[in-house]
């Protein structure tokens, strides 16, 4: 073909003879010594193959220029490479304009509409920024007079007649875009079909994160072509190779990947047909839902992190799929679990409910193994564990029933198998308050898990600490401590004292001594556990923030602001550097540093804080959340101690409506809206209000509460300020007596709020 080429160019320069010309290879060498004996020539090849049938042509003394084109990504000593990376979006956009016509030659983007200027992006988007893509959907849009937006439509509704499709004009390039990516990959079936098959497998994948490690990890499930060119480097290599000659990838070989063009692959999957699609698909899930796992080990969470983006496009190319491989269900739970563990509550609870969707679409539904009826168990534990970190309390209480009624329905009533769920389930109960169904379901979940993994085994600690927090609630404060000091012993001893489930144990014992006053006991237990800031492992700094807040919580509870404030901007700055901005561990930060701003009496600061600590737990958590009830509330009186009244009410109004959809009007938390309510009405010197809001409390928290309750001391202390404000000691003096009798008894003589209470008993 190249001979034949060099004909016109012999005849040009006046070169051949009749006789030559019968012998077109003659001509090659006329060519090369005219270019020899000429200077200041350019010589452009375009679209060259194979780099070697040029050589006969190369002249020994250069005195011009070669421009080569070549899909070849290797050139080997005979040029110098370029790399012609994928157009901008504003060379796109501008080759799109042009070549419809919409724009001259010459013009800018700016001597044309905006929204034609945005939908050329979009389009250039959309063909990845290939020229002979984008020219080719320039010649259909003048062709035919449609508008980009009607462009963009057709696309979204027949890519693959698009793709295929190619302008009337002889001048241009005679194949259309996937008319040319096909004969590439016809070539390939033809000469090498491992690399076919590994560019078909590419084309089911996230394009931009085809590790080698990854591919390697899949390749069991890949078919008996390309298994073993995955599991050899030099058969690997020689199969890339060729794939880049016809630049259908890119290797990257500092991060070891692969890299497919997003048009390429739409091509590549245009050529199958569904069965072929539906295999491919199968395999690559398979592989995935192998290697995805439920493990929580950092090494096995990191793994989860890599394949995350490859698990996701694949699940979303499972809504194009005709037949869904049986381990689809799997995998969507195992990912739902994943970002469940990761804060992303919405994504997670959509692939629970398509996985019970295929569970009830499967057709063995009617007569379902026991292990689809543990997974169906399972899906629902998980969809419960959503709802209830969403605040969404009456349909998770719903989700771990089911979850139970279904484990029970196939398991014994002694199968260790139960223990999650009636756990999940005793957790819930704890948080809504309802102490006697807590107190039977965990420690029914205690004597399953006992019964399976002893009575030394590290995971019996989530369950002791939840029996700690419920001791708390019944005013069984030693009973809590002795609960904590167990899980601290059993965690260092199993575990080590700087794992982060150790670290955890530790912090939670600290704040039940900062609860109960034992302020020096807290600041040391604080100050072992942030010892391990300086480790390298993320985790373990991570497991710190607990302490970290705790500590300068408990330092601005004794008026040291300076290092309360220290601490929390850098449990501020480890969230935002760890899970990000947006988290509800973040705004957890802020809140907390909004407190200790209220204490210092820096309320303009607090206000800030507060406001900010909001607006993240109600984007991260929903706006129903109890956090953001909680948070609201502490706003709301931070709003009234400034004198803005009105932002206050309104502030508490909304923050007591959260509790009480999430609750109910008789949970200690609704209780604690009205007592801060009540406040507010007391500073404006409403009397008869703040007094009907803070009775009310008081009657909620005396049905709901332990006797010693520390909220309980609070609110009957505020009652009594109250009514000593208005001049009523008779109903004053008992409140007061009965506030510091309990604070006493829970904090010892020298708490501040021991001292609060008997400055008000001596006033009064």
């Amino acid at each position: 073909m190249l001979a034949w080429n060099c004909q016109g160019l012999a005849r040009r320069f006046g070169t051949t003879t009749i006789l030559e010309e019968q012998a077109p290879e003659a001509t090659l060498e006329l060519v090369r010594i005219w270019l020899e004996t000429h200077e200041s020539w350019l010589l452009i090849l375009d679209n060259v193959e194979q780099v070697a049938v040029i050589e006969p042509l190369l002249p020994s003394l250069f005195n011009g220029h070669i421009l080569l084109t070549t899909r070849a990504q290797a050139t080997g000593p005979l040029a110098q490479h370029i790399d012609l990376k994928q157009m901008s979006d504003e060379e796109s956009a501008l080759l799109l304009l042009r070549r419809a016509k919409y724009l001259a030659v010459s013009a800018s983007l700016h001597t044309i509409k905006e929204q034609d200027v945005h939908e050329a992006r979009a389009i250039g988007k959309l063909l990845g920024g290939l020229p002979l893509a984008l020219d080719q959907a320039g010649a259909y849009i003048e062709e035919t007079g449609c508008s980009l937006a009607d462009y963009l439509v057709r696309y979204q509704r027949h890519r693959k007649d698009l793709l295929a499709r190619r302008g009337s004009n002889p001048m241009e390039h005679p194949l259309s875009i996937a008319g040319t990516i096909s004969l590439c990959i016809e070539r390939l079936e033809q000469e090498q079909q491992p690399a076919a098959e590994l560019l078909y497998c590419c084309a089911f994948l996230q394009r931009e994160d085809i590790t080698e490690e990854l591919l390697s990890l899949l390749s069991p499930e890949l078919g008996i072509q390309l298994a073993p060119v995955l599991s050899d480097p030099l058969a690997l290599d020689d199969a890339i190779a060729r794939l880049r000659a016809l630049s259908l990838l890119y290797r990257q070989a500092t991060t070891h990947s692969l890299v497919v063009h997003s048009l390429v692959q739409a091509i590549l999957r245009d050529a199958l047909s569904q069965e072929q699609q539906d295999t491919w698909l199968a395999r690559i899930l398979r592989g995935l839902n192998r290697v995805f796992t439920e493990e929580l080990s950092m090494e096995a969470l990191r793994l989860n992190e890599q394949l995350l983006p490859q698990v996701l496009q694949s699940l979303e190319s499972l809504k194009q799929t005709h037949s869904v491989p049986p381990e689809a269900t799997s995998l969507l739970y195992k990912v739902a679990r994943y970002l469940t563990l990761r804060g992303q509550y919405s994504q997670a609870e959509s692939f629970l409910h398509r996985a019970l969707e295929l569970l009830r679409q499967s057709p063995r539904a009617s007569t379902r193994r026991q292990d689809e009826a543990n997974l169906e168990a399972n899906l629902y534990n998980c969809l419960g564990l959503v709802y209830e970190a969403r605040g969404a309390y009456q349909q998770a209480e719903q989700a771990y029933a089911r979850s139970l009624e279904l484990l029970e329905g196939t398991l014994s009533a002694e199968d260790p198998k139960l223990s999650e769920a009636l756990e999940n389930s005793g957790r819930l109960a704890l948080q809504q308050g309802q102490l006697l169904q807590a107190q039977h379901l965990l420690q029914r979940a205690l004597t399953l898990r006992q019964l399976e993994l002893g009575p030394g085994h590290p995971h019996l600690v989530p369950l002791i600490k939840l029996f700690a927090n419920l001791a708390y609630e019944q005013g069984q404060y030693q009973r809590a401590e002795t609960l904590l000091l167990h899980a601290v012993e059993l965690s260092q001893q199993t575990l080590g004292p700087t794992h982060p489930h150790s670290i955890e144990s530790v912090s939670s014992l600290a704040t039940i001594y900062k609860l109960l006053g034992h302020y020096q006991q807290a600041e040391d237990l604080y100050q072992q556990t942030i010892l391990q800031l300086d480790s390298n492992d993320e985790t373990t700094r991570y497991s710190t923030i607990p302490s970290l807040r705790g500590l300068g919580l408990l330092y601005g509870l004794q008026g040291q602001y300076d290092r309360a404030i220290a601490l929390l901007k850098q449990a501020l700055a480890i969230c935002q550097q760890i899970v990000g901005h947006t988290h509800s561990e973040t705004a957890e930060s802020l809140r907390t540093l909004g407190l200790v701003y209220r204490l210092q009496g820096d309320l303009s600061q607090a206000e800030a804080f507060l406001r900010r600590a909001c607006t993240i737990f109600a984007s991260s958590l929903g706006a129903h959340h109890p956090e953001v009830g909680t948070c609201l509330n502490t706003l709301g009186l931070v709003y009234g101690l400034q004198g803005k009244y009105t932002q206050a009410l309104e502030t508490l109004q909304q923050s007591n409506q959260v509790f009480l959809e999430i609750f109910s009007d008789t949970h200690p938390q609704f209780a604690e809206g009205l007592a801060t309510l009540g406040m507010i009405y007391g500073l404006q010197q409403n009397f008869a209000q703040a007094e009907e809001l803070l009775k009310r409390a008081l009657l909620i928290q005396e049905q709901a509460l332990s006797n010693d309750h520390p909220a309980l001391a609070s609110t009957l202390h505020s009652l009594a300020m109250l009514y000593q404000e208005q001049g009523e000691r008779e109903l004053a003096l008992p409140l007061s007596q009965r506030a510091l009798a309990i604070r006493e008894r829970v904090w010892g003589a020298d708490h501040p709020e021991v001292c609060a209470s008997r400055a008000l008993l001596a006033k009064l």
